[in-house]
Parts: C-alpha cells; structure tokens; sequence
C-alpha cells in the first residue's frame, strides 16, 4: 500500500494522481511472483526488495540514485537487477537517502548508487557524474569485516559492521553551511569530508561496541544457563526462584570478577 505525494511517480502506481490521499495498493505484478519483504522511502522515490532477493525502484532518479542505469523516472517498480547483478549476490535490504542509494547483499556486502559529485556512495573518491549502477563499496573499507546495520541519511551515510565497528562517511553537514560548523557529524572530531568509510574510534564511543555485539561476562552466563535450563537447573535450590535469578545476573550492581560476589544476594533469597 502507498499514499502521499506522487509527483515524481514516488509510489509506484502511475503518473496520477499526483496526490494519493489514501492507502492504495500497489499492483501485485510490480513484484514479478514474489511478495515484498522490505520497503524504504527516499526523497522523492522507493525502493523494495522482495522475499526472493530482488530489487525494484520506481520515482524520482535525476542523480542515478534508483541504480537503473540512466536518469528516467519509472513511474512503476522497476526491477534493478536487470542493470545491476550485484555479482550474483540477492539483496537483503536498502536504504534511500536524497541523491544516493545504498543495497545489502545476502553476503552482507555494501553496494551503492546515486550522485557522485558528493561523498555519499562511498565507493570512490570525487568523480564528475553519477554511480547509475549499484557499485560495491570494498569489504576492505570496513577492515574485512561484514557490514550489518547501515544508513542512507541526506548528507552522509553510516554501516556497523560485525565486530561492532562504527563507519561514517560524507560531509556531515549540508555543503552550502559547512564552513559554519567546526566539527561536522560524523564524529572523527574534524570537520573534514569523508569519500569513504572510515572508523569512528572507539574512544569517541566510550570504548563500546555498536549493537548487540558487547560481550557477557562468563561466569554471567553460565550462572543464567544453570538456573534457566531445565535440566541442567533441575536441582538446583533457586530454580524457582527465576525472575530473581535473572535479575541478580543482569544488575549492574553486582560486578564482581567472580561468582563470590553472588554469595551474600544469593543467602537472602535462599
């Protein structure tokens, strides 16, 4: 379903209305034989990606960013993969910025398009003209590691990747104030343009980890297993005691580098 603002064909159902007020299906053919999984919302054009791997575009393409090859604007999904094969990699996910794109592949490989005269795509440095097809940003860019989570924003773009690593890249801040700012947003703590992804220090983040890669302490997750497991709990005196386990475990009261520091919470409840 789609509504809203259909001037540049946004929303895959034709050149009119202009303004789709209502939710209004978007016609099941437009998928090939297969059904969306994912759908994001750029400026002026959409992209999905449906349960089979495959990308379509429709909308606003003027910098390339729909990865179709040319600067037309489909006024319905137009499929992707019939310009850009992604090295026979299925896409996974996308995301839709204003002038660029940016695709993850089943390998979880980065692949973008779009304007290229700014440092959006992430794949090179400056080039006159555009990315039209979706280019593979380097797993090199990302010290080898997999890329996980990503984002397309207005004037810059960001991915995570497996280890928990923060990359950003862009300008950080719209051109036309940039001289304005002393530090730009892509926490490097500079106001330099970035071409291509480089790696927040972790010191900037507290030394921690983006996403759900921080690790547990041991002992933490062997006292959790111990009381959770039914067999392995079975016979042991706290086993009914199952909300007061967990929340021993996981306060960040007791920070012991031992299990000894459990013996004293552990009488009470005993």
């Amino acid at each position: 379903m789609a509504w809203g603002c259909n001037a540049w064909c946004t929303l895959g159902i034709g050149k009119n209305p202009k303004m789709v007020r209502v939710p209004t299906a978007v016609a099941p053919e437009s998928f090939g034989a297969s059904v969306p999984a994912f759908v994001d919302a750029g400026d002026g054009f959409t992209m999905v990606v449906t349960a089979d791997g495959a990308l379509y575009a429709c909308g606003m393409n003027a910098w390339c960013q729909l990865g179709l090859g040319d600067h037309a604007c489909p006024p319905f999904l137009k499929h992707v993969g019939d310009t850009g094969k992604f090295k026979g990699q299925l896409a996974r996910s996308m995301r839709c910025g204003s002038v660029h794109s940016i695709i993850l592949t089943e390998d979880n490989t980065l692949w973008s398009c779009g304007l290229a005269t700014e440092p959006l795509c992430g794949t090179q440095d400056r080039v006159a003209g555009y990315v039209k097809i979706p280019a593979r940003v380097r797993h090199a860019r990302f010290h080898g590691n997999d890329v996980i989570v990503f984002a397309a924003g207005v004037s810059h773009s960001a991915a995570t990747t497996s280890t928990g690593d923060l990359y950003t890249w862009g300008p950080g801040v719209n051109y036309s104030r940039i001289d304005s700012f002393k530090y730009s947003a892509l926490g490097h703590n500079n106001s330099h343009i970035q071409w291509l992804p480089r790696k927040v220090p972790p010191v900037a983040l507290g030394g921690a980890r983006i996403g759900r890669w921080h690790d547990l302490r041991q002992d933490f997750v062997l006292a959790f297993v111990m009381a959770t497991h039914k067999r392995l709990g079975q016979h042991c005196v706290f086993h009914a005691l199952l909300c007061e386990i967990i929340i021993i475990i996981f306060s960040p009261v007791y920070t012991p580098k031992t299990l000894d520091g459990f013996e004293c919470p552990l009488r009470r409840l005993s």
